[in-house]
């Protein structure tokens, strides 16, 4: 019989892989509802885009009208809720410890009447430096509300001791500092971290289900019947297993981009087409380099134990929760050498800042390297195929 050509080689093998996937219901998962659950997971959980309503405690020594208007001015931040008024600050700090509270306000004895003569009035604020998100989003807002109270205070002193309004608004705010913030103004976590999070499992997922695709075929001795079905091609048995397990996820990376562009108003700066295209390199390098830890494990157990050492720490190393500039220089070398950095940096340039596409051709061929170099080393695993002995490994 005629060897058949690579394209019906690799539709029998695709054929195969669904048969499969149709009666092995774990596999149908990890290919499928998994990795959209983990996908959906995350944009659900930062669907409010900001932190609203962290619980802050004051602890009124004062006990003063001014003190409480303080209160209620500060309250009225939509991220901030006053839910609580300790009878002292030891009563506060435990319900910080016990998580009732992100932080405690301490407005001490004597506050209006150091306010209303112009003395230092000082506040000290307390926040949980282990919810680091909460903590620094409070101090900013605290800081903010105290800072306009204080000036509103100190504008109905001068304009009520006769000072003109104008002059006393120049002398409260004699220097008006003009802060821009680029590329996500809004500080909105849903824009900043659900791409992010959603590349980071999806390329986890591929490195994954290559090995687990590929692994079992080794470990349940299935391989010759899996190249019967590919006429004999190992390329084509590796080409139609992989689009198979490839495919889904390349349809869930694109699809959380559509739900964020066309549902959440996240508009793309830069070129969606080069975005779009990211994605599909990046879920191809990560297959890519999930055949080289088939190829050079001993067995599917390893292998898998290989995918994780290398993709569950990725986003940590992706530059977004920690920049790599101030990572040590051996963190910043296996930052480099994750597919999911360079792909992270070409999305923030695309979606984020706008920047034209040739500047993040640097990160693509970066990219499109990691989808084609580790095939390279495809031969190793095509001899360990063609050995009845490597077979049978877990």
């Amino acid at each position: 019989m005629d060897r058949p050509g690579f394209a019906d080689a690799l539709r029998a093998v695709a054929r195969r892989e669904l048969r499969a996937l149709r009666h092995d219901g774990w596999l149908l998962a990890l290919v499928t509802w998994w990795p959209l659950l983990m996908v959906v997971l995350v944009a659900a959980t930062f669907s409010a885009g900001l932190p609203r309503d962290l619980p802050l405690h004051v602890a009124d020594h004062d006990r003063t009208v001014t003190s409480r208007q303080l209160a209620r001015f500060i309250g009225q931040a939509p991220t901030l809720r006053v839910d609580g008024s300790p009878a002292d600050d030891a009563e506060g700090f435990a319900a910080v410890r016990r998580g009732d509270a992100v932080g405690l306000l301490v407005v001490p004895e004597g506050f209006e009447r150091r306010l209303r003569t112009g003395a230092p009035a000082p506040l000290q604020l307390f926040v949980n430096g282990q919810l680091s998100t909460a903590a620094s989003v409070m101090q900013s807002d605290v800081q903010v509300a105290v800072t306009l109270f204080s000036a509103g205070a100190e504008l109905q002193i001068r304009t009520a001791h006769g000072e003109p309004a104008a002059a006393a608004l120049g002398a409260v705010e004699p220097l008006r500092p003009g802060l821009v913030t680029l590329f996500n103004g809004a500080m909105n976590y849903e824009g900043f971290l659900v791409p992010a999070l959603g590349a980071a499992l999806v390329q986890m997922f591929a490195m994954f289900t290559t090995v687990v695709l590929i692994g079992r075929e080794l470990r349940e001795a299935t391989v010759s019947a899996w190249l019967a079905a590919a006429g004999g091609r190992p390329g084509a048995a590796l080409a139609g297993k992989l689009a198979v397990g490839m495919l889904p996820l390349l349809v869930i990376g694109w699809g959380l981009v559509g739900w964020l562009v066309l549902a959440r108003g996240f508009a793309v700066a830069g070129s969606l087409p080069l975005l779009l295209a990211a994605w599909g390199v990046m879920v191809a390098a990560n297959a890519a380099v999930g055949v080289l830890v088939v190829g050079l494990a001993t067995g599917l157990r390893l292998g898998l134990s290989a995918a994780g050492f290398i993709t569950s720490p990725a986003f940590t190393y992706g530059g977004i929760a920690f920049p790599v500039a101030a990572m040590p220089l051996l963190a910043q070398g296996w930052s480099a050498a994750l597919p999911l950095t360079h792909f992270l940096r070409l999305q923030s340039e695309q979606w984020w800042m706008g920047a034209p596409w040739p500047v993040s051709m640097g990160s693509a061929a970066v990219l499109a390297g990691f989808a084609v170099l580790p095939w390279f080393a495809a031969p190793a695993l095509v001899r360990r195929m063609a050995r009845p002995a490597a077979w049978g490994h877990s």
